[in-house]
């Protein structure tokens, strides 16, 4: 399978926002922090292959 990022946030009406992130696209937004992340850049040389 496929290794995914899920994140969770609270929106301003108090409900829980789900992002879900495959690590080698996207880019996460940490809104709160005032930051966006580069996934490739986190996990770059990270090996996600389960069975090593």
């Amino acid at each position: 399978g496929e290794i995914l990022i899920e994140s969770y946030s609270k929106t301003s009406e108090n409900h829980w926002l789900l992002q879900e992130y495959i690590p080698a696209r996207g880019i996460i937004s940490l809104d709160s922090l005032g930051i966006s992340l580069n996934l490739a850049d986190i996990y770059e040389g990270i090996d996600f292959n389960l069975n090593s």
